[in-house]
């Protein structure tokens, strides 16, 4: 069984997440953020930073809400991409140790959550899609929570590529 570690810190709030895998289990990394919505909330340029980190249709549900709720949902948003983004940390370096040349180059506007406010999976497009095939990246499905000032995620990445080779 190899240990799989996340950490995360914001402000003078810290998290981590530690588990062991089975050899014989999909699971092949996890991941946690914690992220501060008040960093939303003074973005000086929200809308800009908003399109940049944000999928079309998540775009849509934060304006779909009250602006006093926007921030939360796009932190939460941000939160569960930064931790999905997390969990693919260790196939990327067994990866690499394998001498592939592959590498994650996930842009947050094309990782996009399929299920609205709790999480579920999260479904990529575009050239992160096809950077997370040539890894074997399966599913990575996240959990989301909100909290006043901060929001929490969780997230995992499967794969059926275990050995951490490239699918070319």
């Amino acid at each position: 069984m190899e240990p799989l570690i996340s950490l995360t810190d914001e402000d003078r709030c810290a998290a981590a997440l530690a588990l062991f895998a089975n050899a014989d289990t999909p699971l092949c990394g996890v991941g946690i953020d914690l992220a501060g919505v008040n960093d939303f909330k003074t973005e000086a340029h929200a809308e800009r930073f908003f399109a940049f980190i944000l999928a079309e249709h998540e775009l849509a549900v934060v304006h779909s809400h009250p602006k006093e709720l926007r921030a939360i949902i796009a932190c939460a948003l941000f939160s569960a991409k930064e931790a999905a983004i997390k969990s693919m940390a260790p196939l990327v370096r067994a990866c690499e140790q394998s001498g592939c040349d592959v590498r994650l180059n996930a842009r947050f506007s094309e990782l996009e959550l399929q299920s609205w406010p709790d999480g579920g999976v999260i479904s990529a497009t575009g050239e992160t899609a096809e950077h997370l095939r040539r890894m074997g990246v399966r599913e990575l499905r996240c959990s989301i929570r909100l909290g006043h000032d901060y929001v929490f995620s969780a997230a995992s990445c499967t794969t059926d590529n275990r050995k951490g080779r490239p699918v070319l």
